[in-house]
């Protein structure tokens, strides 16, 4: 059933109710990405300040939790351009953690490359299939 056009109103207006009340709740209900996704989603359409910034502490929660620190340094540099004058409230970042990942991260995409090189060498398809596969997984977590 479609939603009448005088109604839209009030479910937006529930549904950021819904959200102000329990953001972490309503993020765990997708996986890891995509609750990273409905987070960046929420701080970047939401007009209310404090939901902007529970929404990115969440997604800086989350985002330990994959290998993407360039997103990590971005949510991080946006919370801090959001908590202007109270640099108290800010997160600590977290550089081990980032100079860890980076560097795990580097040792991953040249192993796989060396792999890729191999199968390429051997002109197995499956391999090479298989090897870009790898790449791309890691290219995009």
């Amino acid at each position: 059933l479609p939603i009448s056009s005088s109604r839209r109103p009030f479910h937006a207006a529930m549904a950021a109710a819904l959200l102000t009340e329990d953001l972490e709740t309503y993020s765990s209900q997708y996986g890891t990405h995509g609750a990273i996704q409905r987070l960046q989603f929420i701080a970047q359409q939401t007009q209310k300040k404090h939901l902007q910034i529970e929404a990115v502490k969440l997604c800086l929660e989350l985002l330990k939790r994959t290998t993407n620190f360039k997103r990590y340094i971005e949510m991080h540099e946006s919370l801090k351009t959001l908590l202007e004058g109270n640099e108290s409230a800010l997160p600590a970042f977290d550089q081990v953690w980032v100079d860890a990942t980076q560097k795990q991260a580097g040792i991953l995409k040249d192993l796989y490359e060396q792999d890729l090189n191999q199968a390429k060498a051997s002109q197995s398809k499956e391999n090479i299939r298989s090897c870009h596969q790898q790449l791309t997984n890691l290219c995009l977590e």
